[in-house]
């Protein structure tokens, strides 16, 4: 979400493409890194629940934030989520 002060922390989520990296530093402080298998920019009354929060059977990682169109509202029209899988832990 964007504020008086800029730019949201994801702001530039949707820029990650197939194959970018995100490491993610454990409790343990070893660093789990999920690599992307994609973008996509749901409209927030046609999100697909079950896709983004079902389980997979694998360990997964899902970022999501506002994205598509601003609303009239103020406000996003949408969600950019990224679709990553662990590929390591360093």
């Amino acid at each position: 979400m964007d504020t008086p002060a800029g730019r949201g922390v994801f702001y530039r989520l949707g820029s990650l493409g197939k194959g970018d990296t995100i490491d993610v530093v454990r409790k343990d402080r070893r660093t789990a890194v999920f690599t992307v298998d994609g973008v996509e920019v749901h409209d927030k009354n046609d999100f697909p629940d079950e896709k983004v929060y079902g389980d997979s059977g694998r360990p997964e990682l899902r970022v999501i934030t506002c994205g598509g169109d601003r609303s009239a509202k103020g406000g996003y029209e949408g969600n950019v989520v990224v679709y990553a899988t662990l590929t390591a832990v360093k």
